[in-house]
């Protein structure tokens, strides 16, 4: 899903909205403790100096409540993958990829169990990639990066 780079002229721009919409609740109440541990998180990870081939221990950045914590930011980047497929979806693009079984972790607060997240160093970069799916013969997969600086 290539695309080119286009011009946002205002923080109002069309480009920067989405052709599909969260509900309210969903977007303010249920997924609030997702987005304020993911914020945590990005600001502790981003004021340290990292070095390659060393830990984040997650109890540093979230003293108390940690495992909560933690699953709080898989969730976060469930709602974020999830709005990206239905945004490839609306946009007319086939994504084999059902967006059921992230709406049924972000309702029961539980972990999607084929998803898994990764943080590393990067270029200093900030945004996204372009969603990448490709099948195998054992099904989908997917990739996307968020870059946080």
């Amino acid at each position: 899903m290539e695309r080119r780079n286009k011009a946002v002229k205002s923080l109002d721009a069309k480009i920067l909205k989405a052709p599909i919409r969260i509900c309210n609740d969903c977007n303010s109440a249920r997924t609030q403790p997702h987005d304020k541990a993911w914020e945590q998180m990005s600001d502790q990870v981003r004021s340290r100096r990292l070095t390659i081939g060393h830990w984040v221990r997650a109890n540093r950045i979230f003293r108390h409540d940690t495992r909560r914590q933690m699953i709080y930011v898989h969730l976060y980047f469930l709602k974020l993958f999830g709005c990206m497929l239905c945004e490839a979806k609306a946009n007319g693009h086939d994504v084999p990829i059902d967006v059921a079984p992230f709406s049924d972790a972000i309702i029961s607060g539980r972990p999607h169990p084929e998803v898994h997240l990764q943080f590393g160093k990067c270029d200093g970069t900030v945004g996204r990639t372009n969603l990448h799916c490709f099948k195998t013969d054992q099904g989908s997969i997917s990739r996307l990066a968020v870059r946080a600086r």
